[in-house]
């Protein structure tokens, strides 16, 4: 799953995917593992400096592989272009109603 997204300033642009693994459980209920995230960012004004960068990443919801999961973690990548495997094992059921989301937030800091 792939997103991308403006600043407030139109200053850069954002953009990250998701990757994951799935399995069925006996019901065939779909399962999924969150397995690596990645993203780059694109400088649109030329006046414009990233000083820092946080990703936080996770997974969250029941399992039939062994009950809640509740995973997360943060990442400061260096670069404007980055990859970081997640090493999750554990599956998330992804039941009717249910959501993905993928979330940009990009702050203009002084």
């Amino acid at each position: 799953m792939t997103d991308d997204d403006y600043d407030k300033t139109v200053s850069l642009i954002a953009y990250s995917t998701i990757y994951f693994k799935k399995k069925n459980d006996s019901n065939g209920l779909k399962h999924y593992c969150l397995t690596k995230v990645s993203g780059k960012y694109k400088i649109i004004d030329a006046g414009v400096k990233v000083s820092t960068q946080s990703v936080k990443y996770g997974e969250a919801g029941m399992s039939s592989f062994g009950g809640a999961v509740s995973l997360s973690n943060t990442y400061k990548p260096s670069s404007s272009s980055w990859s970081k495997f997640t090493n999750y094992s554990k599956y998330v059921a992804k039941v009717s109603g249910s959501t993905w989301k993928l979330k940009h937030k990009n702050y203009l800091l002084d």
